[in-house]
């Protein structure tokens, strides 16, 4: 189960509605970051998911189990595993371009990445309006630490906005925030310490 906004108001014992819809499109965005700086600690795979689609265009957005999704991990086939189907260009190996364009005419489905749902873009798709295929995709699921180190980030952007860690008004002085990488805190850093993966090259 990813991380909620409710879980993130009572981390930081939040009792206002007022600002759910920004922490709401902020998370998926902080939780692929944190898992990003941790070389992939929060990882998770699904195989092959059923997902039948009932139109065609964004109101056809088929919503996966999971969310939100890590770019190149998404493959789609068909249930009969004989067909792939092309995806995002910018995101995905297939298809293979020097300079990622993206094209109504080579994605026969559209990812929302952060949201974890899958549409069927155009007509000129290989999958039919009310097709099923099987979707096998990569997710982040924060635990732990990870949460917590969530929870902060997200109070750092009301606490301290654009990574700032001090300002002054007289002749205007400002200093920024610095740390472990990846504009988080030092706190930040050291509760992800734990989860962080070396990185082979």
């Amino acid at each position: 189960m990813s991380l909620t906004v409710t879980e993130v108001k009572d981390l930081l014992e939040i009792t206002s509605t007022s600002h759910d819809s920004v922490i709401a499109a902020m998370l998926p965005l902080i939780t692929l970051q944190i898992n990003e700086y941790c070389g992939g600690a929060f990882s998770h795979q699904i195989k092959e998911e059923l997902v039948t689609f009932t139109a065609i265009g964004s109101s056809g957005y088929q919503t996966l189990d999971h969310n939100p999704l890590i770019r190149n991990s998404v493959t789609v086939t068909s249930t009969a595993r004989e067909t792939p189907f092309y995806g995002d260009a910018y995101f995905h190996d297939i298809p293979q371009v020097t300079y990622p364009i993206p094209s109504t005419y080579v994605e026969d489905y559209r990812i929302d990445y952060e949201g974890g749902r899958i549409y069927i873009e155009t007509t000129d798709s290989q999958i039919e309006s009310t097709d099923s295929v099987f979707v096998t995709y990569s997710y982040v699921d924060l635990y732990g630490g990870g949460k917590i180190a969530a929870a902060r980030v997200l109070q750092q952007h009301y606490n301290q906005p654009s990574g700032i860690g001090s300002e002054s008004v007289g002749s205007l002085s400002r200093s920024y925030v610095g740390g472990g990488g990846a504009g988080f805190d030092g706190y930040v850093s050291a509760i992800l310490a734990p989860y962080k993966r070396p990185r082979l090259i």
